[in-house]
């Protein structure tokens, strides 16, 4: 048990100095005693996932929502419990932020399935939220800006480097207008809206 500061450095430098020397050991090769316990609690679960998306009727998209939150816990996690720096973490990042860019697409197009628009292209879609005011101009921007950011998964269509471009004030503002999009649908579907 860790009751203060103190102990929690001592514990992280004797975890951080375990995990290399199972690392040296092992090198590139696998055993299964080199399997390290993932900590229990800190992923939530799928349940908790799909309550915040009551708006959505499709059991399996609410299902592969979660799944897919389940991932940005995993990378949440490595940003906040490891200290990956460079490039690394630069991907981790950029994979966050496209993985809430995939659901932002399928939430907005779910929720607005069947009505005049709901199927066109995602700029559109979110355009048709502020039409109906349903999300605010600003909040538009800040979803748009994570698709563009999710499109560079087209790494044929990206015309610089992916270096030197993601860092935590970038996945926060990502998270952050997921949160607000969330939000936004929940008290509209609440409201009486779709």
């Amino acid at each position: 048990m860790i009751d203060n500061d103190t102990e929690l450095f001592l514990a992280t430098a004797e975890v951080g100095e375990k995990i290399q020397a199972i690392h040296d050991y092992l090198g590139e090769r696998n055993h299964p005693n080199g399997i390290i316990r993932f900590p229990r609690g800190y992923l939530r679960t799928c349940v908790e996932h799909r309550k915040k998306y009551p708006f959505i009727a499709d059991h399996t998209l609410r299902s592969n929502i979660a799944y897919t939150l389940l991932l940005t816990d995993l990378f949440r996690w490595l940003l906040n419990r490891t200290d990956i720096t460079g490039q690394a973490k630069e991907m981790i990042i950029k994979k966050e932020i496209s993985s809430i860019g995939s659901i932002v697409e399928s939430v907005t197009k779910c929720y607005l399935k069947g009505r005049n628009g709901g199927g066109q292209n995602y700029k559109y879609r979110s355009q048709i939220l502020v039409d109906e005011n349903i999300i605010s101009e600003h909040l538009k921007e800040e979803l748009d800006w994570v698709w563009d950011v999710r499109n560079g998964e087209h790494l044929l269509l990206l015309k610089q480097r992916d270096w030197g471009i993601y860092g935590m004030k970038e996945c926060n503002r990502a998270i952050r207008a997921l949160h607000k999009l969330r939000n936004s649908l929940n008290s509209h579907y609440e409201g009486g809206g779709f």
